[in-house]
């Protein structure tokens, strides 16, 4: 299984690579300037970005004459949870349940077919998954503790990994 990736930076970490490894899933990057090898991706980001802003508060509008009388600026209120919401609901009732132009067919009926031929393999639990998925960084232990975004963890357990490492 391949994940075709931009070269953004985000890509570029340690962490991510580990926890695509873990999955069994190989990083193939674009080629820098190259944008026609990534059209595919560009247009479902199109197509995501113009169908999910239709459903939030605060959209603003293609055409200053389709506005009228709404206020973007005081309408725009969502939280990211609710924002998830909306995502998880346009992908599951709206773009699976869609034919899609160039194939002719429902992107879930496309996945369900070829999930038959070759199926998906999933970790063994969620916590695998969470635990392939979950950042990867090195720290120093000191008499501290460990830093971590500005915040520092310490305790027994830790204090006595430091006895015995050093």
């Amino acid at each position: 299984l391949q994940l075709w990736l931009d070269n953004g930076s985000e890509f570029h970490s340690e962490s991510l690579r580990a926890s695509l490894f873990d999955l069994g899933i190989d990083i193939v990057f674009i080629p820098r300037r190259q944008p026609h090898m990534h059209g595919v991706v560009e247009r479902f980001q199109q197509t995501l970005n113009r169908s999910i802003s239709e459903l939030l508060p605060g959209k603003s509008f293609y055409r200053a004459s389709e506005r009228h009388d709404y206020d973007s600026v005081k309408e725009a209120c969502i939280t990211i949870r609710q924002f998830e919401e909306l995502l998880h609901q346009w992908i599951v009732e709206k773009y699976l349940q869609t034919v899609h132009s160039a194939t002719g067919e429902k992107p879930i009926d496309r996945w369900n077919r070829r999930a038959e031929i070759v199926p998906p393999l999933l970790p063994a639990s969620v916590e695998t998954l969470e635990f392939a998925l979950s950042e990867f960084t090195t720290r120093t232990l000191s008499h501290k503790g460990v830093e971590l975004h500005s915040i520092q963890y310490n305790g027994p357990e830790l204090q006595e990994m430091r006895k015995c490492h050093g």
